[in-house]
């Protein structure tokens, strides 16, 4: 008899994530399985540093400043969690046994510290399709998954996108 498998599920908002989707959707498991759904959220920088300084003006935080920084953190997590939220209730729907769960920071470092935290027995990831000199520039979330995770690492694309 096959033991129950911890499944991680990294998605996002982009077609290769419903490509990730997919791949847990259509096949079967082994009974008892969890499949965790987890968003990583980027974190807002604050805006004092998304706005340059003018030259020999001091930088400085009001009050003001701050709340706008922490109301627009609470709408990017609120988002993300909406997006786990959402694919957890059509996995639910389909029998699994689904959690979501949402983290900050860089994504592809995260959801290596999810697996391994948790402990995942396989990670499914999405891959947008990019060219060789953005993935340079802007690196690459599953690669990243694939060469530090400490568990197999499932790589999904979008139909349009292999």
């Amino acid at each position: 008899m096959m033991r129950p498998m911890n499944i991680l599920l990294a998605i996002d908002q982009s077609l290769a994530s419903r490509a990730a989707e997919d791949c847990v959707l259509d096949r079967p498991w082994p009974p008892q399985s969890v499949v965790r759904v987890l968003c990583v959220a980027p974190v807002v920088p604050p805006i004092a540093s998304r706005v340059p300084a003018i030259a020999g003006a001091p930088m400085s935080f009001t009050p003001l400043s701050l709340a706008n920084d922490m109301q627009t953190q609470e709408l990017v997590q609120n988002a993300y969690a909406e997006v786990s939220k959402r694919a957890c209730q059509a996995l639910r729907a389909q029998g699994f046994v689904a959690e979501e769960r949402t983290r900050f920071g860089e994504a592809g470092p995260e959801i290596v510290s999810e697996a391994l935290e948790w402990p995942a027995d396989l990670i499914i990831v999405g891959s947008r399709d990019r060219s060789t000199m953005k993935r340079l520039l802007l690196g690459s979330t599953a690669t990243h998954v694939v060469q530090h995770a400490h568990c197999s690492v499932e790589v999904a694309r979008a139909a349009d996108e292999a």
